[in-house]
C-alpha cells in the first residue's frame, strides 16, 4: 500500500476528511457516495449523504459511454463539491479466471480508460485524487462478505444499488468499519 493511501486506509490510523466523494466506476453504471464528513474509527458508521448511480447514455460505441458518464460525473462533482476523490481503479488477478478474461477481452482496458477520465475530471474540479484497488480497500472480502458488513453496519438501509454499493463501501473502509 502506497503512503498516501495507507493514509486513508491503514489500520490504526485516524484520521477526519471533509466533503469526499468515493466513486466505484462501471461502463454499466458507475457508483457516487458522497459524505460530508468521514471520520477513521467513528463511533457509529456514518452514512453517505448522497448517492448516485450515473448510466452511460445507451451507444453501442464504448468511447461515447465514457463521454456520457464524464458529463455526469462533471455534474455531479459541481454540485456535490467534494474536496477528496477516493476512485477505485483496476486490478489485474492473475489467478483469477474472471479478472484475465476481462483484460483479454478488452473490457479491462476500457474500465482503466473511464477510471482515468473520471480522475482527470475530479482533478479539475479541484478535488484530491486518490487511487485506490479492490485490494487495498476490502482485502479477499468477496462482494457477499462486503454487502453483509454493509447491512450490518447501516441496518436495512445498508441495501445499495450494485456499482452505488462499492462506492459505500470504499466509504466505509476509510471509517475502518469494513
Amino acid at each position: 500500500m502506497t503512503p498516501e493511501v495507507h493514509e486513508y486506509f491503514g489500520n490504526g490510523t485516524e484520521g477526519t476528511w471533509r466533503r469526499v466523494i468515493a466513486v466505484d466506476p462501471g461502463l454499466g453504471g458507475t457508483g457516487c457516495a458522497y459524505w460530508a464528513e468521514i471520520k477513521r474509527v467513528a463511533d457509529t458508521p456514518i452514512m453517505p449523504k448522497r448517492m448516485k448511480l450515473l448510466v452511460a447514455k445507451r451507444d453501442p460505441d464504448w468511447l461515447h459511454r465514457v463521454w456520457s458518464v464524464r458529463r455526469k460525473f462533471e455534474l455531479v462533482l459541481k454540485r456535490w463539491r467534494p474536496k477528496l476523490a477516493v476512485i477505485e481503479y483496476q486490478q489485474l488477478w492473475s489467478g483469477s479466471a474472471v479478472s484475465m478474461a476481462s483484460a483479454s477481452s478488452g473490457d479491462l482496458f476500457k474500465l482503466t480508460l473511464l477510471t482515468g477520465v473520471l480522475a482527470s475530471a475530479a482533478n479539475k474540479a479541484k478535488a484530491k485524487v486518490v487511487l485506490v484497488t479492490p485490494g487495498q480497500w476490502k482485502g479477499q472480502l468477496s462482494k457477499d462478505t462486503t454487502r453483509r458488513r454493509m447491512v450490518r453496519a447501516f441496518g436495512p438501509s445498508g441495501v445499495f444499488q450494485d456499482h452505488v454499493e462499492d462506492a459505500v463501501g470504499i466509504g466505509l473502509a476509510m471509517q475502518g468499519r469494513l
